[in-house]
């Protein structure tokens, strides 16, 4: 496994996607965040009493070290106690005590673990890979190349040096960011239901389960960048945001694929014939002697990165692969159709969004009087972005039409099916909502808000109505999932509707899986572990003398830093940054209530503060409305039901979620702590600014980017080679050789298959890169100017194109410090955030 040492990084909690594929009403997806008040994580957080006092290093001040060489190496240090705890002599991670011990199951669960019990059966999707290779494959299209959707290989699959292994020998079975649903069988926390499953020698139903593994989404799909050193190898960062991954077009490329089913099962015989061929690849993968090499079938490597664990589960794969393997290829004719029979909810949810959101071309929107620019695509042309809250909104007006239909929402939700066919894993078993003490108040409570739902009416016509559906696009770049605990930052997700990692983990977890009964509650509980790791709260490496403050366990920056600039970019980022960027800052930027026709922002939103509006695009800022808020609470409630980790509380929802237009709660943007700011670029909300230098003078974000005879206003997404000037990664090109993302592998080259001498099975340049287009709604990049940025008069230039120095920091200036511009002394200070 490659070490943190070797490759900064972090990993957790993915922001949020929607993988629609469980059954009916269980593809209900909670899209968004929500906030549980009583997560039992929150009670061990600072148990030693350890304050941030600041959220960034001062060179030589007491008790911090005194170079950038000394800082980044203790810094790395701590990073590979939660990879590898052996490295502080505390022993395996399974005798660990404590939150480290949390931290460190939190960290591998979050990167290789599904969010929940959901997806295509592993052995199917694997089958299909397999299959990919034929000519005549009618999956060929699809899953030809795993980084048309930006997966990218997985740690394991790099040597020791951050090359990539021979293609012909890969340790995982799925690339990063994709993994299968775990089962008692090969739960590390949760061992004990091993030999009660092997003595079933009947197969009993639970026992069958083990079998049905499914290959689905992990936090790292969202949350774990890349880059580029300048030697060819590849560097993870772990909770970093991921600028390759385009949910909505995996997410396309799934529906095409059951469409692509559909189609055969409509040719006589077709059905049976797609089943065979799909057996035959599973023959070939299953073949011990198979001519590739690959361990990679899903019974014979189960516990990546777990070597301790290994020897046990091989026993349990011997017994579960033959009878695994046998089920699938008896039954997949009735898999198929299975499968197929999850698309039309899919369907239904993305057309509310395209007729809403996505497909306008006129100059206005019906009914607001609001101008409209031409809204972006639903699915794909987006990596590294997502929509949460207006695939929620859709699925809110999903549950709203299902119940005006008479369809028991809460009845559906407790819904787990035994059968092969829903392929629902063992897992852990949820309260069930209509029993025990607090019965009567749980349901009262659900009751409420599935009423005020029930109620809501929309008028297109009145101002003041508030739909479901948003009328806006507003596509965002995740939040980094780092340092997320009270100490640190008092709220979470860009309009800070959320205040714990449980919360944000767990109701991420939600719009994943898409089915409050299949929610994974006990992994969404290690992954906040992970979340809120404080990596001070557990001593001092060996031999450290003076140990680091720094706010998390953030990527550590790779380059080469001129360290003669870090005390005056100090100085500057407190003059200029810190008062907004400093920790526990809960305060909410508001945006021009006049800009956009939200009845909660005009509420709330009713005096200009002294700095001005914060400028930056609106649409993010007003995706909760009152009847999303409610249909939200509804799912969480039915997801949590009662268990002590995130039971919620009754009588305070607001705590649960924000509640927009009360006051105090203003409609706009948090600030938050600028930790691993580097590997979190693009910036803004919506990614809309490449790098941080032209976050500092706004005249450099008026770029353009073309492709053959293609030119747009904006630049590209996508790359993973960093511009180490700027801050920020390469955005004036694509990272392959052709502009079109989607060319077949011809022979050509990849930039870095020149660098490392050697060819890639999965190229380490993404084909999910693309322009992002600027003028699209959801897309501006204007914002984060005048006081918001330097302090000075609103609606004036900023100077950080020449400002040197002296010209900020006057007589603070270091010696012979003063002519340089200050703005490289600030960005050469923020790469050791």
């Amino acid at each position: 496994m490659t070490h943190l040492s070797r490759f900064s990084g972090r990993l957790v909690g993915c922001s949020f996607m929607v993988l629609v594929l469980a059954p009916v009403f269980l593809s209900v997806v909670l899209a968004g965040g929500c906030k549980a008040r009583t997560f039992e994580t929150a009670s061990v957080l600072n148990q030693t009493g350890h304050q941030e006092a600041f959220i960034h290093w001062r060179p030589g001040a007491p008790g911090q070290n005194a170079t950038w060489t000394d800082e980044s190496k203790a810094r790395l240090e701590r990073l590979r106690v939660l990879e590898d705890p052996t490295v502080s002599g505390s022993g395996p991670k399974g005798l660990l005590d404590g939150e480290l011990q949390r931290a460190a199951w939190g960290f591998e669960w979050q990167r290789d673990h599904p969010v929940g019990f959901a997806g295509i059966p592993l052995i199917v999707f694997r089958a299909i890979l397999h299959d990919t290779v034929q000519p005549d494959s009618i999956f060929k299209d699809i899953w030809g190349d795993l980084t048309w959707y930006g997966l990218t290989p997985h740690p394991s699959d790099f040597d020791s040096q951050g090359r990539l292994t021979s293609p012909k020998r890969y340790r995982r079975p799925l690339p990063l960011g994709m993994g299968w649903t775990r089962s008692p069988a090969t739960d590390p926390e949760k061992m004990g239901g091993l030999g009660q499953a092997l003595s079933k020698a009947g197969l009993a139903p639970d026992f069958e389960r083990h079998l049905a593994q499914r290959a689905f989404i992990t936090c790292a799909s969202c949350h774990t960048g890349r880059v580029a050193h300048p030697d060819g190898r590849i560097g993870f960062m772990f909770g970093a945001p991921s600028t390759e991954y385009d949910q909505t077009a995996f997410g396309k490329a799934v529906a095409d694929t059951l469409d692509a089913i559909a189609a055969e099962g409509r040719k006589p015989g077709g059905m049976a014939a797609l089943a065979r061929r799909l057996n035959a690849s599973i023959d070939v993968l299953s073949d011990p002697k198979h001519s590739s090499g690959e361990d990679l079938f899903p019974y014979g490597n189960d516990t990546p990165g777990q070597p301790r664990l290994k020897p046990l589960h091989g026993a349990v794969n011997q017994v579960l692969g033959p009878v695994a393997i046998k089920t699938f290829k008896e039954r997949m004719p009735d898999i198929l159709g299975a499968m197929v029979g999850q698309l039309a909810l899919r369907n239904s949810i993305v057309g509310q969004l395209d007729a809403a959101a996505y497909r306008k071309t006129a100059a206005r929107h019906s009914g607001d009087g609001i101008a409209s620019q031409k809204a972006p695509a639903f699915n794909g042309d987006s990596p590294g972005q997502l929509d949460a809250f207006g695939f929620g909104g859709a699925i809110v007006q999903v549950v709203k039409d299902l119940r005006a239909q008479g369809v028991n929402v809460k009845k559906a939700s407790e819904f787990r099916p035994w059968d092969y066919l829903s392929f629902v894993n063992f897992g852990e078993k949820a309260p069930v909502w209509n029993s025990g003490p607090r019965s009567a108040e749980f349901q009262k409570l659900v009751d409420g808000y599935f009423k005020a739902l029930d109620d809501h009416k929309y008028n297109p016509a009145d101002p003041e109505s508030e739909p479901i559906v948003p009328r806006f696009a507003a596509k965002v770049d995740p939040t980094s999932i780092w340092g997320e605990r009270p100490t640190l930052r008092s709220q979470a997700n860009w309009d800070g509707n959320q205040r714990s990692a449980g919360a944000r983990a767990l109701s991420t977890s939600l719009a994943i899986v898409a089915s409050p009964a299949n929610v994974d509650v006990h992994g969404s509980e290690l992954v906040a572990s992970f979340m809120a790791y404080d990596p001070m709260a557990h001593g001092t490496p060996k031999g450290e003398k003076t140990p680091p403050r720094y706010p998390s366990a953030s990527p550590v920056y790779p380059f080469a830093i001129k360290e003669e600039l870090l005390p005056a970019g100090m100085k500057i980022f407190e003059a200029k940054c810190y008062t907004c960027h400093q920790p526990r800052n809960s305060r909410v930027y508001p945006i021009d209530p006049q800009l956009v026709p939200d009845r909660l922002a005009r509420m709330a939103n009713t005096q200009m503060p002294p700095e001005g509006w914060i400028g930056t695009d609106p649409y993010r800022a007003i995706q909760i409305t009152t009847p999303v808020r409610k249909g939200l609470l509804a799912l969480w409630n039915l997801t949590c039901q009662m268990r002590p980790w995130c039971a919620s509380k009754e009588g305070d929802d607001s705590d649960v979620f924000r509640s927009r237009g009360e006051p105090g709660q203003l409609t706009g943007y948090v600030a938050s702590p600028l930790d691993g700011i580097w590997a979190r670029a693009p910036y803004l909300h919506n990614g809309s600014v490449p790098n941080v230098r032209a976050l500092l003078v706004p005249r450099l974000r008026q770029s353009e980017a073309s492709c053959g005879d293609e030119r747009l206003p904006g630049f590209w997404r996508g790359n993973i080679q960093y511009n180490e000037l700027d801050l920020g990664f390469v955005s004036d090109r694509p990272p392959f050789e052709k502009c079109n993302p989607r060319w077949q592998d011809n022979g050509l080259p990849s930039p870095f298959d020149r660098i490392s001498g050697q060819k890639a099975r999965y190229p380490t340049a993404s084909k999910s890169a693309r322009i992002y287009n600027t003028s699209l709604e959801g897309n501006s990049n204007l914002g984060h100017t005048g006081a918001y940025l330097w302090g000075g008069v609103p609606g004036t230039e900023p100077k950080w194109e020449s400002w040197t120095i002296s010209e900020i920091l006057g007589e603070e200036a270091p010696t012979g410090m003063g002519s340089f511009l200050a703005a490289d002394a600030l960005i050469e200070y923020l790469k050791t955030l």
